[in-house]
C-alpha cells in the first residue's frame, strides 16, 4: 500500500473508508491558532481551531499539526517536523484516519487482528509497547493471516461482531522484525524507530470478518508460561471503549455513542486476559494457547 504521503496534494483517502475525504501536505502559515484539549501517552494531542466551527485539529510529536475539516472533509498537514514521507504516511493512517472514521459514528479500536486458517478472527487489545504487533507478526508467519496490526473496525452483523482492519501493514520495531523475518524478502520501509512492511492483500483489508475472541494483552508480571482467564463482559466492554479511537476524546455525545456499541461487541464476543513472557521463545506456546482458547469458545457457541 502506498502511504498518502507518497502521492500529489489532494490525495483520496478512499482506500480507508473515508470516501471523499482527500488528504494533502501544506505550508505552515495556512494553520490557524489551536486550543489543545487532550493528549495520549504517546504524544498525540487534539483540539479545535479557534474561531473555525467545524475543524479538528491532531498534532503528533515530530510529525506536525494536521487540520481537519468535516465541512469539506479534508486533512492538511502543516508542513512535517522533519518526518519523512513514509512516517507521515503511516501517522495518517493510524491516527488521523480511525479517528476521524470514529467522529463520523464507526466503532475503531486500537487493535491488532489476525484470522485463523479455519476464518475465526482474534483481536489483541493493549496501549503502544504491550507487543500486540510481535503477536500478531508472529501469528501471519505461523501461518495465521494478518488483517491488521494497529486499527480494527468493530460492529454488529446479525448478532455477531465482526472486524474489519484499515489496512493491512505490519510495523515491528527492528529487532522483532529480524527475529520473526529473518529471511531475505522485501525490503521494509523504515519509519521512526519502527520497521514498516506492506503485506501482499490475501484477503480485502476492509471485509468485516467474525470474531471468535477478544483478548486484553497484559503486562507479564511473574507469569513464567503464557496463560488466559476469561474476562467479564463488563471488564471486556472497559477495555473497548479503553482502547477506542476519537478525534475529541473530551466530546461527551460521541463518548456515549460509543459505549452502547463497545457493549454490543462485548457481549457478543468473549473477552480474555493474555499474559505471557516477553520472550520470542514462548511464542509459539501463546500461539497455541490462543489456538486452543478459540476452539473452546467455538465449543461453548455450539453447545453440547
Amino acid at each position: 500500500m502506498n502511504g498518502p504521503c507518497s502521492r500529489p496534494a489532494g490525495t483520496p483517502l478512499d482506500a480507508f473508508g473515508l470516501g471523499g475525504w482527500t488528504f494533502a501536505v501544506e505550508p505552515d502559515e495556512l494553520m490557524p491558532s489551536v486550543t489543545w484539549t487532550w493528549r495520549d501517552r504517546i504524544g498525540t494531542a487534539a483540539g479545535r481551531p479557534d474561531g473555525m466551527p467545524g475543524h479538528h485539529a491532531l498534532h503528533g510529536e515530530g510529525i506536525g499539526c494536521a487540520l481537519i475539516s468535516m465541512d469539506d472533509r479534508s486533512v492538511r498537514l502543516r508542513e512535517p517536523e522533519g518526518a519523512d514521507e513514509a512516517t507521515v504516511a503511516q501517522w495518517i493512517a493510524d491516527q488521523a484516519v480511525p479517528r476521524i472514521l470514529a467522529h463520523l459514528g464507526e466503532f475503531v479500536v486500537h487493535a491488532g487482528a489476525v484470522q485463523a486458517g479455519d476464518g475465526r478472527v482474534a483481536l489483541f487489545l493493549g496501549p503502544t509497547g504491550r507487543g500486540k504487533s510481535t503477536l500478531t507478526g508472529f501469528l501471519h508467519r505461523e501461518g495465521w493471516t494478518l488483517l491488521g496490526d494497529d486499527a480494527a473496525r468493530l460492529s454488529l452483523q446479525d448478532g455477531q461482531a465482526v472486524a474489519g482492519a484499515l489496512y493491512r501493514r505490519l510495523k515491528l520495531l527492528p529487532d522483532s522484525w529480524n527475529r520473526l523475518f529473518p529471511e531475505p524478502g522485501t525490503p521494509p520501509i523504515l519509519t521512526g524507530r519502527k520497521v514498516s512492511v506492506d503485506l501482499d492483500a490475501v484477503l480485502d483489508p476492509v471485509a468485516p470478518r467474525p470474531v471468535a475472541a477478544i483478548f486484553r494483552i497484559d503486562m507479564p508480571g511473574d507469569t513464567r508460561e503464557p496463560v488466559a482467564h476469561r474476562l467479564s463482559g463488563a471488564e471486556t466492554c472497559m477495555e473497548l471503549v479503553r482502547e477506542s479511537f476519537a478525534l475529541d476524546p473530551t466530546d461527551r455525545g460521541r463518548a456515549a455513542h460509543r459505549l452502547p456499541l463497545a457493549a454490543a461487541v462485548a457481549a457478543a464476543a468473549p473477552g480474555f486476559a493474555l499474559s505471557y513472557p516477553r520472550d520470542f521463545a514462548q511464542l509459539g506456546r501463546v500461539r497455541d494457547l490462543v489456538a486452543a482458547t478459540l476452539d473452546r469458545t467455538a465449543h461453548a457457541r455450539l453447545g453440547p
